[in-house]
């Protein structure tokens, strides 16, 4: 075996532990199937994946045959899957159609209004001028006949015809929440208003409009869904009449589809147009009468998780049905993060209940323990009804140790995880160095890097930076915990979580720290100092010691303010 880890990994050199691990993913994979590996930011999670991959492709002798990628790697988002691509040459990226640039209607993948995309309706397929380089076939045809693709678990989920011998769920701390959210179902009141307004742009049906909208209010005002017979009648009213706007369209949508399959691309814009946002109607409806039915019809307890004048969302507090689905198109399995936080709980939620089906390893960090301490200060407890007195004491003592740091080093960037937004302008309202901070928006966010590097002296604010941001090196030397960030309880999915398994709120706070602890620490020459003045974390370490990695639990150090 090992003369074939040489030959199928794909760097040079091994980074300490890659080689033991893909040799226990390997031999795991005789006997069961799955496997579980927790891995910290510089191990080189990609290389692992890659090289069992290989193994699975050339070795593993799987009964069926699939049809596209017989290894699929998934992923939490189209920047991840652009990395694998990229790092490796034949590994294909797929997204939807919808991410791809028609060259009949130039620029539509940008658009608002809904564009012609390869697959829909509108489309002229092989009789479009432009077929031979449609750039979502031409993707599509890389990605069916690679040996490894990757995708985002939202597309994988759509796809049912594509079952890989191995799948490989990267981020997999983030899959109960990913596949609740496709589960939930959600009704507003703006996407009832925009079906009639773009029905009325081509002069179709408007008579039932106020009717639907009555009918949607009553169910905005749905207080409780445990007794939820009462409320039947009115969900069920509401797929009739998605099905009534189904049928008033749907002769038209076949009369452009017959002038499109006829004309192919000759077909007038306009026409096209109008059938693109009729299909868009009509699938809409289709959809969200797929997610009444499905709920309505659900064997596991569900609560309203989101409500207000113009928006409901009803979330499972189990995830079993769809999962069990998920893990049985793969005859193998590779969960990876580096925050599973607790093997047992993280399968419990999936629904892998037989500990003899999988094997876990969590490996220890490569980065020096000096460069990514954490200090936990000792400075009360902070919750939500003493938060007003005791936060401005803590924005004090976060400010005495951003100078202790600039005195020693001069002007520095760092990040406070505030937990919420009203947290982070008090912060901003109440620290002296409140001239340097920023609280970023959505798009500053996305673009954080190039935020940091016009400023030496930025410090961010934000309850959104505990994932998805790398701020190596320079671009951040500390960051703060004012508060743990335990999940809101003030969201009735969570609270309906937490009573039915106080191990799961325990870890979604521990994957938090954990995931906001590594934004500033990225590679075996960079370090960051943090801090963590909740006195709360000091009770969560000591209750579920075992659910935090071993690397994270041998860089705590538990001081007093002064002693920085």
């Amino acid at each position: 075996m090992e003369d074939k880890i040489k030959k199928y990994f794909p760097f040079e050199k091994f980074r300490p532990k890659q080689r033991e691990s893909i040799e226990a993913i390997i031999k795991t994979y005789q006997t069961k199937p799955y496997f579980v590996l927790e891995a910290p930011t510089g191990i080189g999670k990609s290389g692992i994946a890659y090289c069992v991959s290989q193994f699975a492709i050339n070795d593993v002798v799987y009964k069926n045959k699939p049809e596209g990628p017989p290894v699929i790697i998934c992923t939490s988002t189209r920047m991840l899957q652009k990395q694998y691509s990229d790092t490796f040459k034949d590994v294909k990226t797929l997204w939807s159609s919808r991410h791809y640039d028609c060259p009949l209607d130039p620029g539509s993948a940008n658009e608002d209004e809904e564009p012609t995309n390869y697959g829909s309706l509108m489309c002229p397929k092989n009789k479009c001028t432009y077929f031979k380089i449609c750039p979502y076939l031409i993707a599509k045809t890389k990605f069916m006949k690679s040996k490894i693709g990757v995708l985002n678990y939202h597309f994988f989920l759509s796809k049912e015809d594509l079952n890989p011998n191995l799948l490989i769920c990267d981020e997999a701390h983030n899959l109960e929440n990913i596949l609740c959210e496709i589960m939930a179902l959600e009704i507003t009141s703006f996407s009832v208003e925009r079906i009639y307004k773009n029905l009325r742009k081509f002069e179709y049906i408007t008579k039932d409009e106020e009717e639907v909208k009555l009918l949607v209010d009553e169910i905005l005002n749905i207080k409780d869904i445990k007794p939820l017979s009462k409320d039947l009648d009115i969900l069920e009213a509401l797929i009739e009449e998605l099905d009534h706007i189904c049928m008033e369209i749907s002769e038209r949508i076949e009369e452009i589809k017959e002038f499109v399959d006829e004309y192919g691309s000759q077909v007038p814009k306009k026409i096209r147009k109008e059938g693109a946002v009729l299909e868009k109607i009509y699938n809409d409806c289709i959809r969200l009468s797929a997610k009444i039915n499905y709920f309505l019809n659900s064997k596991v307890e569900w609560v309203i998780a989101v409500k207000d004048e113009k928006h409901i969302k009803f979330k499972p507090l189990s995830i079993t049905d769809i999962s069990r689905n998920f893990l049985n198109r793969s005859t193998n399995l590779l969960f990876m993060s580096s925050t599973i936080c607790g093997a047992t709980q993280f399968c419990k939620e999936l629904g892998i209940d037989d500990n003899s089906t999988y094997d876990y390893l969590s490996l220890p960090s490569i980065f020096p323990k000096e460069n990514r301490m954490i200090y936990s200060i000792n400075l009360g407890v902070l919750n939500y009804k003493n938060q007003e007195e005791l936060l401005p004491k803590f924005i004090e003592n976060i400010d005495v140790l951003i100078q202790k740091m600039i005195d020693g080093k001069g002007p520095i960037r760092g990040l406070i995880h505030s937990v919420s937004y009203k947290n982070a302008e008090k912060i901003l309202k109440l620290s002296k160095f409140k001239d340097r901070m920023l609280i970023p928006n959505s798009y500053e966010v996305m673009n954080i890097n190039d935020i940091l590097s016009e400023a030496e002296d930025i410090i961010l604010v934000s309850p959104r930076i505990t994932e998805g941001v790398d701020l190596h090196d320079d671009l951040s030397r500390f960051q703060f915990f004012p508060k743990v960030p335990y999940p809101y309880l003030g969201d009735a999915w969570i609270k309906g979580k937490l009573e039915r398994d106080p191990d799961w709120y325990s870890r979604e706070t521990i994957i938090k720290l954990v995931q906001g602890a590594g934004r500033s620490v990225r590679s075996e020459e960079d370090w960051a100092y943090t801090f963590i003045l909740d006195s709360n974390f000091r009770r969560l370490v000591t209750i579920n010691r075992n659910m935090f990695p071993t690397w994270f639990i041998e860089s705590v150090k538990f001081i007093n303010v002064n002693s920085v």
